[in-house]
């Protein structure tokens, strides 16, 4: 992606965080894939605009409290974008503070988001397009 893309996933980053949900499906092709990983508990893939919406209340319903801070965004050539994130909260069920690292890899064609694809590590992203990870990159 180029840099102008970058920056519109940047912007759907800040979208959420303002629970901007039309913003998303506005900058979304309507058979958008969002690719939970296989190894989260019933992991599946949700698909279009009602999948996007269906994927953000089924999220958001596990959490009292949720957070998210980019990290950082690794331009990942041909319209992909890696956006390493932070995940900050509090349990629905047990109220625990919960904090994890997500790897998202967003893929783009003709300026919309079609894949959201979800890692443990940037190691397991860089390898879904191929890439070994770049000197430096953790």
């Amino acid at each position: 992606m180029s840099s102008e893309d970058v920056e519109l996933v940047r912007a759907c980053y800040e979208a959420f965080s303002r629970g901007d949900i039309e913003f998303l499906v506005a900058h979304t092709d309507p058979a958008l894939e969002i690719v939970e990983p296989p190894e989260m508990p019933e992991a599946r893939t949700y698909r279009g605009h009602d999948g996007l919406r269906e994927s953000l209340r089924n999220w958001a319903g596990q959490w009292d409290e949720f957070h998210m801070d980019v990290e950082r965004f690794i331009d990942a050539g041909h319209e992909r974008v890696i956006a390493i994130v932070r995940h900050r909260g509090r349990g629905k069920s047990s109220g625990a503070p919960v904090e994890a690292r997500v790897v998202y890899l967003h893929t783009g064609r003709n300026g919309k988001g079609v894949r959201w694809e979800m890692f443990s590590s940037l190691d397991d992203a860089f390898a879904a397009i191929g890439l070994r990870k770049l000197k430096g990159e953790t």
